[in-house]
């Protein structure tokens, strides 16, 4: 389910900056930060 927390990774970042211009590049970058990592 590996998918699902990198998913939930992109919806976190994407959350997390509702009030201003949402970064689909930076949202990728996490979900992949949080795949070489192993956080999330």
């Amino acid at each position: 389910m590996e998918w699902l927390k990198n998913l939930s990774a992109a919806i976190d970042y994407i959350e997390s900056h509702l009030d201003q211009k949402i970064s689909y590049d930076e949202a990728a970058r996490e979900t992949v930060k949080n795949v070489f990592s192993g956080s999330v």
